[in-house]
């Protein structure tokens, strides 16, 4: 089982100590370099991507870079929900919108209504919306398109 993020990747969405201590938030002082923040970070970023592997039920080839690349987005987003969620369920999770986006693009990508791609990891494209015209982020009029309502 791979893993489609990194904690280098989350660190350009979340600072360095908001990410520690969502990790382990018995501890007001959490260092981003504790082994324990780096375990707990390491796994959530295991069970995101098993969640992952779940959702596309090999609708990609997840030994090609290329697709790795591609939903990693959605698995950092996946990942960070994860991540708040494990301690504060008390509290509304501010990472929910994006989690429940990453959800639907990883459904979407199952169903080949999206087709992961890039062409440059370095930008790492996230995902290309496809018709019969293959249109890149179009909107489609038909009834069944679930961006259609946009």
């Amino acid at each position: 089982m791979s893993a489609y993020t990194t904690r280098a990747s989350l660190l350009k969405k979340v600072n360095a100590k908001r990410l520690a201590q969502m990790a382990d938030d018995t501890n007001p002082n959490a260092d981003i370099t504790d082994a324990t923040v780096i375990a707990i970070i390491d796994q959530v970023i295991a069970d995101a991507s098993a969640q992952a592997d779940l959702i596309l039920q090999g609708a990609l080839d997840m030994t090609d870079g290329d697709n790795t690349t591609s939903i990693e987005p959605a698995v950092a987003d996946i990942t960070l929900y994860r991540l708040f969620n494990r301690n504060s369920y008390s509290r509304e999770n501010p990472f929910a919108v994006i989690y429940d986006d990453a959800i639907k693009t990883l459904r979407m990508v199952a169903k080949g209504t999206y087709k992961a791609t890039t062409t440059d990891r370095a930008k790492a494209a996230y995902i290309t919306y496809t018709t019969d015209r293959e249109r890149i982020f179009g909107r489609n009029t038909d009834s069944d398109d679930p961006l259609s309502e946009l």
